[in-house]
């Protein structure tokens, strides 16, 4: 089921893990800020507050 697209915010100061935003990438890809890994794999999972874009990228929530 398509939910939508957001576009990513920055941080996720004061949220827990399990508050953090979740979704999944549609189309691009993105980098962990923790481990400095590419994710970009269709309908991978990404934590938003712990990743930034690696170009263009659209995100499912």
């Amino acid at each position: 089921m398509h939910m939508g697209r957001w576009r990513a915010v920055e941080g996720c100061t004061g949220l827990s893990s399990s508050d953090a935003l979740r979704g999944a990438v549609a189309v691009g890809r993105v980098r962990d800020l923790r481990t400095g890994r590419e994710h970009g794999d269709e309908g991978e999972l990404i934590q938003a507050c712990v990743c930034t874009a690696a170009g263009p990228v659209e995100i499912d929530v």
